[in-house]
């Protein structure tokens, strides 16, 4: 897994102080509501880590991607050393 995560990175995430990289996706999506609304966007920005970096409790944990903001909304171990963690921003 580390050596995936250092070809793969593309992002480094702060967790308390120390830096760890990250693959990292700010996705983007448009739903369509119909009617004269016209589409609804959202986000659901993902890191992939490797899950030894992690605390034990990692709900709601603050973290900062490439200097930004977020919260860990939730996360899915995978069962194989990696991590998704779903992120809240906060800026």
């Amino acid at each position: 897994n580390s050596a995936v995560l250092a070809t793969l990175a593309n992002a480094q995430v702060t967790i308390y102080e120390a830096q760890h990289p990250v693959i990292f996706d700010n996705a983007y999506s448009r739903g369509d509501v119909g009617g004269v609304l016209g589409g609804m966007a959202a986000t659901q920005p993902v890191a992939v880590i490797d899950s030894r970096v992690l605390p034990d409790d990692y709900d709601q944990l603050p973290v900062l991607i490439d200097g930004l903001p977020y919260v860990v909304a939730s996360a899915e171990p995978d069962g194989l050393g990696l991590t998704r963690l779903y992120l809240e921003s906060l800026a």
